[in-house]
């Protein structure tokens, strides 16, 4: 197996191969029925048949997010035919691997039923796709993370965003306190926020074999040009090249394999074996994905050469640039200043350039973002790995050694006291929407099983129970005191019945969006599905409305209203520092 050089957002895949390469086209064009573009495909000499995914050796059977391989019986082939190349998936990969390389999906590729416009709030303008971004940040995110959200967009600041989101905040209150001033058309319903959408197992088992295929004709090509640039030997450095590479130069020298001058191979390809691709989750182990150790391309350890030198490069000009300025400036002092380049010249130097020194907290974390499994060889019950915190304990220098971490470099951070904050929520007896109307003629028992109101009528029975009940319960279990009255009860039970029904539409249009969604999809596989989709009951749309069980229920959802903000001076007043 192949460990391809990594740290920059992967590339499109698109290529155009030759007749002599593992798989091409003839003239045809890429518009043509799926009947004649499956003609149009020709394979190289040294195609391997895909065979049907092995997923017992593969895969593990214990883990309940990967379908499992089912036994062939005796009818069906050993082999699956070929697959025809196609077009339209390889344009679905490209648009997800933009996709992912931007952290965005585009809005072009959206149904567009708003725009954005550009706006300026304050001294600050925000562009459509700013804005694109800000709100797909948000989505992702949440509004509280601020850096995040500015790391996104990073043509705005924290403070911009918090602006922003302020401007929303203030636009929601002024309607929540005026609703019969807020137009119809600026209501948002539920069935109007985009949801993910569902695909049936038959749809992701068929674009399985889609990647399958795609996946293996991309590794052959890439393969056959490895080949050709640097041979049948070297192409591809395992455990035992690397071994023949650093302990013969020369041979380097003549193969123009320079990057075996500079790195220890053999390091290189333990560290893949017994570290980056040792993960304890056998999904991520190559003793589970493959049966050959791993490699390493030659192109890839070219790239890392390239890059070595090149940052190589930029270091020792910082540095001597960082000591010039140095010397300079102390010899219009002291004029016998030597001209030698210092350890902190060095440091500052790297500082400047925006990289991380602190190489030992990278590797100290290593276990915990691989998941590897630690075994201590000293201790005497060996049978049990070491937990992260402990392996990042013995690992990590000391947090209280200002010499160990050195300039530049990023201590851990210290844990938060809860006990310091101070939640003040309001009190929900102050509210005045929670005062009703306490007359005779309204009240009457609430538990009655034969009372029709406005809610229920027009129901069947098990909607009208359903309503009762959860009415019942927010009467009952409910934080706040409601009124023990006949409006108070049939106010709520038209609440959760309008809720109710907004629910159900939406449920009702994200069925709709995922089979519209697996159709285009099986367009794009050039396949019928194996079952079609059944049909959808119609659903009617519900009403608009500005009233929420919020009104009548305080879910939690605007806690930063109640929450009071104390300075540190305020909660560690009167405490010794």
């Amino acid at each position: 197996m192949d460990a391809r050089a990594s740290g920059s957002p992967p590339p499109s895949i698109k290529r155009d191969y030759d007749a002599d390469d593992t798989w091409s086209e003839s003239a045809g064009s890429e518009y043509q029925d799926a009947q004649s573009r499956s003609s149009s495909v020709s394979l190289g000499r040294d195609d391997i048949p895909l065979m049907k995914p092995d997923y017992s050796r593969t895969r593990t059977t214990e883990s309940p997010s990967k379908r499992q391989a089912e036994p062939l019986e005796d009818d069906t082939p050993a082999k699956r035919p070929k697959l025809a190349f196609n077009h339209h998936y390889m344009n679905l990969l490209n648009a997800d691997i933009e996709d992912c390389a931007n952290r965005l999906i585009l809005d072009s590729r959206r149904d567009k039923t708003w725009k954005l416009w550009p706006s300026q709030i304050g001294l600050t303008v925000w562009t459509p796709l700013e804005k694109e971004i800000f709100f797909d940040a948000i989505a992702r995110l949440g509004r509280d993370d601020l850096p995040g959200i500015a790391a996104r967009i990073r043509t705005k600041n924290g403070i911009e965003i918090r602006q922003y989101l302020r401007l929303f905040e203030d636009i929601l209150a002024e309607r929540a306190g005026n609703p019969h001033r807020t137009r119809w058309e600026d209501i948002v319903e539920v069935h109007e926020f985009p949801a993910a959408r569902e695909v049936s197992q038959a749809c992701c088992e068929a674009l399985d074999e889609a990647a399958d295929d795609l996946s293996k004709r991309i590794e052959r090509y890439d393969q056959k040009v490895e080949r050709r640039k640097w041979g049948e030997e070297h192409w591809c450095v395992d455990a035992a090249l690397a071994k023949t590479l650093y302990e013969n130069h020369q041979l380097a020298r003549e193969r123009g394999l320079h990057f075996s001058l500079l790195f220890r191979l053999p390091t290189w390809v333990r560290l893949s074996r017994n570290l980056f691709m040792n993960s304890s989750d056998p999904e991520s182990n190559w003793e589970t994905v493959a049966d050959e150790e791993p490699s390493i391309q030659s192109t890839a350890l070219e790239d890392f050469h390239t890059l070595v030198v090149s940052l190589t490069k930029k270091v020792v000009a910082s540095t001597l640039y960082v000591a010039q300025s140095r010397i300079k400036a102390k010899r219009a002092v002291k004029p016998n200043i030597k001209g030698i380049v210092k350890k902190k010249d060095a440091e500052a130097a790297i500082a400047s350039l925006g990289l991380d020194q602190n190489f030992q907290q990278r590797f100290a974390t290593c276990a915990r973002r691989l998941r590897l499994d630690v075994y201590d060889d000293e201790a005497e019950d060996d049978g049990q790995p070491l937990s992260y915190d402990a392996i990042e304990e013995l690992l990590l220098p000391d947090a209280d050694d200002e010499d160990s971490w050195g300039p530049g470099r990023s201590r851990p951070r210290s844990s938060f006291n809860m006990d310091h904050v101070d939640f003040e929520m309001s009190d929900p007896d102050d509210d005045p929407d929670s005062e009703a109307d306490n007359s005779d003629d309204d009240t009457k028992p609430l538990d009655d099983p034969e009372d029709v109101n406005e809610a229920t009528r027009g129901v069947d029975k098990d909607e009208a129970a359903a309503i009762r009940a959860e009415a019942k319960e927010v009467l009952m279990y409910s934080a706040r005191e409601f009124p023990e009255t006949l409006r108070t009860k049939e106010a709520l039970e038209m609440r959760i019945r309008m809720e109710r029904e907004q629910e159900r539409y939406a449920e009702h249009m994200d069925e709709r969006a995922d089979q519209e969604e697996e159709a285009q999809l099986w367009q794009v596989l050039q396949q019928q599905p194996p079952v079609p989709p059944p049909k959808l009951e119609a659903v009617e749309k519900p009403a608009k409305s500005t009233a929420s069980m919020e009104e009548m229920h305080k879910s939690g959802a605007r806690w930063r209203e109640g929450l009071v903000y104390r300075s540190e001076w305020e909660t560690l007043g009167g405490r010794e520092r």
